[in-house]
């Protein structure tokens, strides 16, 4: 254990009921495991909610990993894999964003409220923003934008010099997360660039139309050959990405990937 955490394998902060103690070790970080009440529900679409906790102090992590949330169902506990859509320049909160797909472990989601706790383990994974490179690409496919939305506030935060583009796919308006956010984000970071991408689409409707390809990626991003491209999605838009990337030349080395399994 690091000297400078002391003898903290359990840290009480009473004043906000979290229980913490020390779990792992990611990507250079330390890992807590903690109990703590739920701060808010925040409704971001029509089957989508994101969950914010108190943040302990000792809760380092980088834009991009994610958590292991545990919650009690039907008086079983199940634990699964989230990613943590806050960003580390949020001090106050952590934050995690579930679509609503009708399975236990996202019902017992949805039935939570204010006041309520749950278990988290972080940070996990190896999915991270490198903020040295001049040029990201991110291509987010639905409950894909959780990674993004941390990277981007981080980015805007933190007032980075890194050239961002994302490309942010849907099947219709109704379902595109964090919308209204990155629209104020791309204002406030002239570095941001935000392009919206549906699949299915209403008269009024002034964005791009269709899934990410390579024509639509050489339109909006003229130095693709010298970007860094992060792929998040479904398993299949992930595997779609690669090819599309492949047939524009880019190189294995210049792109990261996370799958999303939806449950």
């Amino acid at each position: 254990m690091p000297s400078h955490l002391g003898n903290f394998e359990t840290y009480l902060y009473s004043f906000l009921r979290i229980d913490v103690s020390i779990a792992s070790m990611s990507n250079g970080l330390v890992g807590l495991e903690f109990e703590a009440r739920i701060e808010d529900v925040i409704v971001r679409t029509y089957n989508v909610k994101s969950f914010r906790l108190a943040r302990p102090r000792m809760l380092n992590y980088k834009p991009g990993q994610f958590g292991f949330v545990t919650v009690e169902v039907d008086g079983q506990k199940m634990r699964k894999p989230l990613t943590l859509s806050s960003s580390p320049t949020e001090l106050d909160y952590v934050e995690f964003t579930k679509k609503l797909t009708g399975h236990p472990f996202s019902n017992g989601l949805e039935a939570l409220k204010n006041g309520d706790t749950i278990r988290l383990e972080a940070p996990y994974g190896n999915f991270v923003l490198d903020e040295q490179l001049p040029h990201v690409v991110m291509l987010a496919g639905g409950m894909g934008i959780t990674p993004m939305r941390s990277m981007c506030r981080y980015c805007t935060d933190r007032n980075l010099s890194t050239l961002v583009t994302l490309l942010y796919a849907n099947s219709t308006e109704a379902d595109i997360v964090f919308r209204r956010e990155l629209e104020e984000m791309e204002k406030q970071n002239r570095n941001l660039k935000v392009v919206f991408t549906l699949s299915e689409t209403g008269p009024d409707w002034t964005g791009r139309r269709g899934r990410i390809n390579a024509a639509m990626i050489r339109e909006e991003v003229p130095n693709f050959l010298k970007s860094v491209f992060y792929i998040c999605g479904p398993p299949a838009m992930v595997d779609a990405m690669r090819v599309q990337l492949s047939e524009l030349g880019i190189s294995k080395t210049s792109i990261r990937t996370e799958d999303l399994t939806g449950y």
